[in-house]
């Protein structure tokens, strides 16, 4: 089964209010529990992503006395550090491998890695583990019943829990290629709107979707047709490799089919990472965000 048949998308309520104490049993399942699997990720506090019990590739998590975090992103294996009081669970230092994950598995890793980061409190309730990030976000793990295959692996392959994030150990070796930061000059240009995924749902693109970014002052000005039909402008100002558009506006036209430009103008109300990928014909442009991708290409 396919990572997208694997997950199903649906609204939700917000989730139980934490204890503000931990019993001493909670504590002792957290830490001795081989393994955590995510069965459900609430990345807003609205949208839940379901994972199957049978879909493969779920982010994984596991916990061990002395603060010590490692697991697997669903395409990444991640390490890190963790501070426990009560219950109270602060997660630190997060690192990753660098594998690129494309498709629903980066949109479910990039959601898991951020929420995982902002974690506060963790509620153990049978073989159910909850940890709640503020907003309403949430992730919810059933315990697995062996170690997880990343906490099999030697310490060595694992990156390590105080090196920045997405930085291994060889990362940080003296032959170590750093990728340049992005620059708003690799992202000016005409690109075509290619794909568009909101969720776990790719949205059809008509012909003619493209989008133009403009060197703006230290800022880039955004204009074209997201969906073929009506006119888009707005702002967008690069911060490290993220994206944050503002001021997005579009023409009124009552189109046939208006669902690639509204799943567009919602993803770009969120930050989005940004990817520059040259290949031999034309140079592709990746932007992943909590809720889906574009992929766009230049003409």
């Amino acid at each position: 089964m396919s990572l997208l048949a694997a997950l199903t998308l649906l609204a939700v309520a917000g989730g139980p209010t934490p204890d503000p104490s931990a019993p001493a049993s909670a504590r002792t399942a957290l830490l001795t529990v081989p393994g955590w699997t995510l069965r459900t990720l609430v990345p807003d506090g609205v949208t839940r992503l379901g994972l199957a019990p049978d879909g493969p590739a779920a982010p994984t998590l596991r916990l061990r006395p002395g603060g010590r975090v490692s697991g697997h992103t669903g395409c990444n294996l991640l390490s890190g550090a963790a501070t426990l009081e009560g219950s109270q669970l602060r997660v630190r230092n997060l690192g990753v491998t660098r594998r690129v994950c494309p498709g629903a598995a980066g949109t479910v890793e990039t959601a898991y890695l951020r929420v995982l980061s902002q974690v506060v409190r963790y509620r153990v309730q049978g073989q159910t583990l909850t940890l709640y990030a503020r907003g309403a976000q949430r992730l919810v793990f059933q315990a697995d019943g062996a170690a997880s295959a990343a906490s099999q692996l030697p310490a060595a392959q694992l990156p390590d829990a105080q090196s920045p994030a997405g930085q291994t150990p060889a990362d940080q070796s003296p032959a170590a290629q750093t990728p340049p930061p992005l620059r708003p000059a690799q992202l000016a240009g005409e690109w075509q709107v290619r794909a568009v995924t909101l969720g776990i749902r790719a949205v059809p693109v008509p012909a003619g979707a493209a989008l133009t970014l403009t060197g703006e002052g230290t800022g880039l000005r955004l204009s074209g047709r997201a969906g073929g039909c009506n006119a888009m402008n707005g702002q967008a100002e690069l911060r490290g490799d993220v994206l944050h558009f503002s001021g997005v506006a579009t023409t009124r036209m009552l189109c046939p089919d208006m669902t690639a430009e509204n799943a567009l103008y919602r993803l770009l109300g969120t930050p989005l990472r940004a990817e520059v990928q040259a290949g031999p014909g034309s140079d592709t442009l990746t932007w992943t965000g909590d809720l889906g991708r574009v992929i766009l290409k230049r003409p």
